[in-house]
């Protein structure tokens, strides 16, 4: 439900936006760009998309983060993961980066990649938190 959200919130103030909507399973892939669409009338049936991705699994992760402008990291849990969706936004030369991260296991991989970001031109936000936060 984040990261669904987060996308009707950017189709608000950015409606010339397009989202690429990810996750594991086709089928609640689809419910979640028809939620998008449906609380944003005012947009077009292409500004909302899904692919289907493991974001644990490099090589799928980084085939979308390719061509994107801004990763927005929503799915949790983070707890005994790594920040891989962040590492590929670096290597790709996205711009922007959030994620609602909250274990400091993650945070601090996370905060590792500073440089890294900075030289590649990333700004992220790191923990922007989910309540509140990006969703309400």
């Amino acid at each position: 439900r984040i990261g669904t959200a987060v996308a009707s919130h950017l189709l608000l103030r950015a409606p010339e936006s397009r989202i690429i909507l990810v996750g594991r399973d086709e089928e609640r892939g689809s419910r979640a760009v028809a939620e998008v669409l449906g609380e944003n009338p005012n947009v077009g049936d292409d500004s909302v998309s899904f692919q289907r991705v493991d974001w644990r699994n490099d090589a799928e992760l980084r085939s979308v983060v390719a061509d994107c402008t801004c990763l927005i990291h929503t799915a949790g849990p983070f707890f005994e993961e790594k920040p891989t969706p962040l590492r590929a936004a670096i290597d790709a030369g996205c711009r922007a980066y959030v994620d609602v991260s909250d274990p400091l296991d993650f945070l601090e991989l996370s905060l590792a990649m500073n440089s890294d970001a900075g030289e590649s031109g990333l700004t992220a936000v790191l923990a922007a938190g989910a309540f509140p936060g990006m969703s309400n």
